[in-house]
């Protein structure tokens, strides 16, 4: 069962509540729980069991995931690139060391 997503609709709340989110994610820095990859993990799995990402798409669009070394290999093998041309050409290390599409969205 899948919900139809108002992107619209979450751009605007995010801006609402931006201030609020800030606060949240600084005390989650300061004093993480012990347990928050579980719960990070449990809140994504219930959220994905309502919402057909691949139908909206928009974190990809927007954000772009980041890259591992394997993904890489895996990418730059399928469009029959050298692992340096393909970076070079698609891929640029972002403020945290994370490879992520340059540009965003993938031009593939």
């Amino acid at each position: 069962m899948s919900k139809e997503i108002d992107i619209e609709h979450y751009h605007q709340l995010a801006l609402q509540k931006q201030k609020e989110h800030r606060k949240v994610l600084a005390n989650l820095k300061k004093k993480p729980p012990k347990n928050l990859d579980k719960i990070a993990q449990q809140i994504h799995q219930e959220i994905f069991a309502e919402i057909d990402c691949t139908a909206c798409a928009n974190c990809c669009k927007t954000l772009g995931p980041d890259f591992k070394e394997a993904d890489i290999a895996r990418i730059a093998k399928y469009f029959k690139m050298k692992l340096p041309a393909f970076e070079a050409e698609f891929l640029q290390v972002d403020e945290d060391g994370d490879k992520v599409l340059n540009p965003c969205p993938a031009p593939f």
